[in-house]
């Protein structure tokens, strides 16, 4: 992975500008919704529990719908919102956001550039006087 995309993520900071760190009652009523989901259309925001309570585990849907991808949540606790959690997350350990929560801009491709058939790996025909080889 190293000196992939993939390391980007996996080596995310809070001194980076894509990672944002709220509680659950900040992620759930934020002050300007549209602002949270269009900072969640390209960054990451990681919820995590409020500080204080006890181990009941909130509404994660609420969060999924902001475009929330990492919530955190009390394992230990096996309440409704933990399987409605684990349900989510029942067929595949990631799942793909809604398309409406997703980058707005489409991704445009370039078209690929032929081979220079002086570099291919096709076999190669030398001819000389003194040979005839297929290399």
């Amino acid at each position: 992975m190293k000196g992939t995309l993939f390391e980007e993520l996996v080596n995310l900071s809070w001194s980076t500008s894509h990672l944002r760190r709220m509680t659950y009652t900040q992620a759930s009523q934020p002050h300007d919704q549209d602002e949270l989901i269009d900072y969640n259309r390209n960054n990451i925001t990681m919820v995590v529990p409020d500080i204080g309570e006890d181990l009941v585990n909130n509404n994660p849907q609420i969060l999924f719908t902001f475009g929330c991808q990492w919530v955190m949540m009390n394992y230990g606790s096996i309440d409704n919102m933990m399987e409605l959690y684990i349900g989510e997350f029942q067929e595949n350990s990631l799942v793909l956001k809604p398309e409406a929560l997703r980058e707005l801009v489409p991704k445009k491709y370039k078209t690929p550039v032929q081979p220079d058939p002086a570099v291919s790996f096709q076999p190669m025909q030398k001819i000389s006087p003194i040979y005839n080889v297929v290399v």
